[in-house]
């Protein structure tokens, strides 16, 4: 157990993965749909000239570019410029042999007076 709990998350600052290109690739992409469906309902449903989307095709690349660069910087949990922090993967089998209590994500309810 004390071997994965040095171990780092394969993902990290200076780091990049084939999810983060895909990622990076599937939001600019869309995007630049969205701009061209914006044009489109701008020129009444008229294809728009390339002049028209060329900025869009810039943007859109500045956005992948940026998205990665951003990803490169950040470490294993998201902030920027640090260096990469130890985590530990405990399976639930494990966590209850270690009488460790399994992290839940619980939604607090609003308060009123049924909820007692």
């Amino acid at each position: 157990m004390s071997e994965s709990a040095s171990r780092l998350p394969p993902s990290g600052i200076g780091k990049l993965q084939a999810s983060d290109f895909l990622k990076g690739l599937v939001k600019s992409c869309g995007g630049l749909i969205v701009g061209i469906v914006i044009k489109l309902v701008q020129n009444k449903f008229k294809l728009p000239a390339y002049s028209e989307i060329e900025p869009l095709l810039e943007a859109t690349a500045y956005f992948f570019l940026g998205y990665l660069g951003i990803n490169a910087a950040s470490n294993n949990e998201g902030q920027l410029f640090t260096k990469d922090k130890a985590t530990l993967t405990v399976d639930a089998k494990q966590a209850e042999e270690a009488d460790i209590p399994a992290k839940q994500e619980t939604v607090p309810l609003p308060y009123n007076k049924t909820n007692q």
